[in-house]
């Protein structure tokens, strides 16, 4: 890193209050309508179609321009790897269309128009990677029947191909005529199981034909009595689900998301190819899009996360690697406190060695460096305070490691500068100024520093201050920390004088937390209880399935951007649907979803009580009537005020589903569907500047 150039960097985040200068090109206005006959699967109806370019020319993708803006598509965003000759010959062959499968024009916007392209994997050690790291758990799904969605340039489908040696290998490809000199030679293999459908896995009628016509074998085993509720192994779903920029869905911000929500939907539904049981699925998607689908902290938690827990396992195989930490102000500003990611890390990479995962040393990220420290620090238990945090990372970012992801960008550059400093103190003096001074005789008592100098002085002072103020909350968080502990302890003990005395412990513990509260601003206080959050989801939430990142069995391996062509940061997702419970057999799903939209549009971070008010007058009676909500086993607690939305769990929401179906003060009107994103849409909906 260019020291020199982070100072002017930093002074002008000093100046403009942010450290990110570079924003993020907008690819298209957030009020599109664009789509695809998506069938009655759609939320709302819409003209919307997704179709192949019908244009026999091939311009570039770089001159394609949006109007007033420079090209999205451009020469360093197109370049190739010399390790990876296939993104060379992709880029030879499709390079000057790719992506026009996937094509969007809106008149009086853009100029032509805005591509799509579809990211391919170009390193086979990637895959090799994943099918060795997981290679256990696919053992169960070989010589199954695979349906592959959107396989490109194939290499990730020969792989697995390779692997599992399916019966019948389905390539559902939208641009045959682009990739066909990539896939014609699987087709022409001697005894080939591949087959081929030229079609848009985006239109969902479509594809609910392949089973009948191309998985035969499925409906045999359907007739042979398998049990429907287990895994069927026979089948796995597999492919990429990558758009760039963003591909936008209906009702979802990106196509991805919404296929990843209706494939999830069906399986619970045994829709589709789930029809003869719930079927596995590995897909790869861009790193960005799969924050939601497996939030890595507590402020991430959203309604679509919450619906995919209950139904699935989703599992992260694949990561990117670090990149610089989101700060507040930015649009991706959901960092974990590195103390928590660290001990999170630590815990899954003790969890992966046990579960037979050892995470290979080339596939590991910057971050993996600290678990040896971690673990020395903490003697063991991979639990270390701000303090220790503090200091092992400025240590490390001054001799030279880095920190990138677990630090802010300007306090990164300012422990460099302390690494320079302490080897060169003299390194900001201005001799140019003190000798000016001593020539005019005037008489200094200290050393005149240069610009740039004060600028790191005042970055310094600001990393310190944040830094002191991570560690001036801690005593707060061990406090909120140790009252869930007591009210836990409490919920397993009888009537009797101990509870008593537990109870008035616990009264005046809460008391003095609640009074050492109201001396934090608004800020802090949220940050506070965040990190409260985090700590129970993170120590004491085992078989909770709140925070499944927190749970994961393995580390995922590390994957470089130029592994994908055109450059790209991606995850592969391992999502298996879970059984459907029998007492659940009959149960509306519509109605789960429609509160859980509620409860989280009244605002997540509220405590349940008061969000259930806001959801229905008198609603906050329903948590009495609802066991698992004080079940400290099932992740609930005593004080419900303590108790916030998004550290609900599916069981919690089905009892309380339950509880607001038999309430007697039930509205009549919240029969109909949608009842409570009818509610929230009104009182959410802008006026107009008439009314």
């Amino acid at each position: 890193m260019d020291l020199q150039a982070n100072v002017w960097r930093i002074s002008r985040s000093l100046e403009q209050e942010e450290s990110r200068r570079a924003a993020t090109l907008s690819t298209f206005p957030s009020d599109i309508h664009f789509s695809s006959p998506l069938a009655d699967l759609m939320p709302i109806s819409s003209p919307l179609r997704i179709r192949a370019s019908t244009s026999k020319t091939s311009q570039p993708l770089i001159h394609r321009r949006w109007k007033g803006r420079s090209a999205y598509w451009t020469a360093e965003k197109l370049k190739t790897s010399p390790k990876y000759p296939l993104s060379k010959e992709l880029y030879q062959k499709v390079g000057y269309g790719l992506g026009k499968g996937v094509s969007l024009a809106r008149s009086g916007y853009t100029k032509g128009r805005m591509y799509f392209t579809r990211p391919q994997i170009v390193s086979p050690d990637l895959c090799d990677d994943v099918l060795s790291y997981t290679g256990p758990t696919l053992e169960k799904h070989k010589g199954c029947d695979i349906l592959d969605l959107n396989p490109g340039a194939g290499l990730w489908s020969s792989k697995i191909h390779e692997y599992l040696q399916p019966r019948t290998h389905l390539l559902v490809e939208p641009s045959p005529d682009l990739y066909s000199q990539f896939l014609q030679p699987l087709l022409d293999q001697p005894g080939s199981t591949y087959k081929m459908l030229a079609q848009d896995p985006c239109e969902y009628d479509l594809l609910h034909s392949v089973l009948d016509e191309y998985f035969p074998r499925q409906k045999q085993q359907a007739a042979s009595g398998s049990p429907l509720r287990e895994l069927n192994t026979s089948l796995l779903i597999t492919g990429s689900l990558l758009w760039e920029p963003m591909l936008p869905g209906l009702g979802f911000t990106s196509m991805s998301r919404q296929m990843i929500a209706h494939y999830n939907q069906w399986a619970w539904k045994r829709k589709w190819v789930h029809a003869f049981g719930p079927v596995r699925m590995l897909l790869w998607l861009q790193n960005d899009e799969f924050k939601a689908v497996l939030p890595k902290t507590i402020p991430a938690i959203s309604k679509y996360d919450f619906f995919l827990r209950r139904v699935s396992n989703i599992k992260e195989v694949v990561t990117p690697p670090h990149e610089e930490r989101s700060v507040k102000g930015s649009s991706t500003a959901i960092s974990r406190n590195p103390t928590y990611e660290l001990e999170s890390l630590v815990k899954a990479l003790k969890r992966g060695e046990e579960n037979g995962f050892e995470l290979p040393g080339h596939r590991r990220d910057n971050v993996h460096g600290f678990v040896s420290d971690v673990m020395r620090i903490s003697e063991g238990t991979g639990i270390i305070n701000a303090t220790q945090t503090s200091i092992l990372l400025k240590e490390a970012e001054k001799s030279g490691r880095s920190t990138l992801g677990l630090l802010p960008e300007n306090t990164r550059t300012v422990y460099q500068w302390d690494g320079v400093l302490e080897k060169n103190p003299d390194y900001f003096v201005d001799y140019k100024k003190m000798e000016q001074m001593r020539l005019s005789n005037l008489k200094t008592t200290s050393k005149r520093v240069t610009a740039e100098g004060k600028v790191v002085t005042r970055a310094r002072a600001s990393a310190n201050s944040e830094e002191q103020k991570k560690i001036n909350r801690e005593p707060l968080v061990n406090m909120g920390e140790n009252i869930y502990l007591l009210e836990c302890k409490i919920l397993g003990m009888v009537d009797g004088k101990e509870k008593e005395i537990a109870l008035e412990e616990l009264k005046k513990q809460t008391g003095k937390f609640e009074q050492d509260l109201k001396s934090c601003d608004v800020a802090s206080i949220t940050i506070i209880d965040t990190e409260i959050d985090d700590r129970i989801c993170l120590r004491h939430s085992d078989k909770v399935r709140r925070l499944l990142w927190d749970d994961r069995p393995f580390e995922p391996l590390v994957m470089q951007p130029e592994e994908v062509w055109p450059a790209n940061r991606i995850t592969l997702a391992d999502i298996e649907p879970l059984p459907i419970p029998e007492h659940m057999e009959e149960e509306r799903p519509d109605e789960f979803d429609d509160f859980v939209h509620g409860i989280f549009a009244s605002n997540y971070v509220l405590p349940l009580p008061q969000a259930l008010e806001r959801l229905e007058h008198g609603a906050s009676e329903l948590i009495d009537m609802v066991p698992a909500l004080r079940d400290p086993t099932k992740g609930g607690r005593l004080n419900m005020d303590f108790f916030r939305v998004r550290m609900l769990t599916p069981e919690m929401v089905e009892g309380l589903v339950q509880a607001f179906r038999d309430w007697p003060f039930r509205p009549p009107a919240a029969n109909q569907p949608r009842y409570f994103q009818l509610k929230t849409e009104r009182v959410a909906a802008p006026r107009s500047k008439y009314q």
